[in-house]
């Protein structure tokens, strides 16, 4: 898909601005109140829970081969996700997440007919990760010991807390930002209606 690498290039520019409004409204406090520019106190997580302009992304792509597109499919531009996935994402989180419309045009120049697109940017960012029993990597000394960075891929399995999931379906980890979780609720519904495409990234129990 050509589009893919414009795409991808306004997204990670779109939040390098957000992160840098957040660096410099951080630095006016701590000049303002007299304290050390620290990272302790600046907004480190605006860029992944505000929505993306829906300009960034394409009104329409074109398949260059004769395929079936699945129910989730990663893509340089982001997660193409189809109607079926967005039901379900939105039946447990109502509301949170972005889905911005995408028309898909068959090779042959005709409509892609089967099901419904959408770019799927999630939105719901919660520190659920117990790190009891993990190698968690240390933070800088001015952080809290419960922000500190957890890198979930060098770990077989791990445990959330049920208290900090709540309600949520699928969430981004707030210590693993670019880590998506989905909650068994969700997993189960995935399964049951057999959504393609998809494959489980990580194991963890929810306790």
């Amino acid at each position: 898909m050509p589009y893919a690498s414009s795409t991808h290039k306004k997204v990670i520019e779109f939040r390098r601005s957000l992160n840098s409004q957040a660096f410099a409204k951080h630095v006016k406090i701590c000049v303002r109140e007299g304290r050390p520019l620290i990272s302790l106190g600046m907004d480190h997580w605006t860029e992944f829970t505000a929505p993306f302009p829906e300009e960034i992304f394409p009104p329409r792509i074109v398949l260059t081969a004769d395929v079936r597109l699945t129910d989730f499919h990663v893509s340089a531009a982001g997660e193409l996700v189809s109607d079926r996935f967005r039901e379900i994402i939105e039946r447990f989180d109502p509301c949170i997440h972005q889905f911005v419309p995408v028309k898909v045009q068959m090779k042959d120049g005709r409509e892609y007919e089967d099901k419904s697109f959408y770019f799927y940017q999630n939105l719901q960012l919660l520190n659920t990760v117990d790190p009891t029993g993990l190698d968690v990597m240390e933070g800088p000394g001015n952080m809290e010991k419960e922000l500190w960075p957890l890198n979930l891929s060098l770990f077989e399995k791990f445990a959330t807390k049920k208290d900090k999931i709540g309600g949520a379906g699928a969430w981004r980890e707030m210590r693993a930002t670019y880590t998506v979780l989905y909650s068994d609720r969700i997993l189960d519904a995935f399964q049951t209606e057999k959504i393609d495409g998809w494959d489980t990234q990580y194991e963890f129990d929810e306790i």
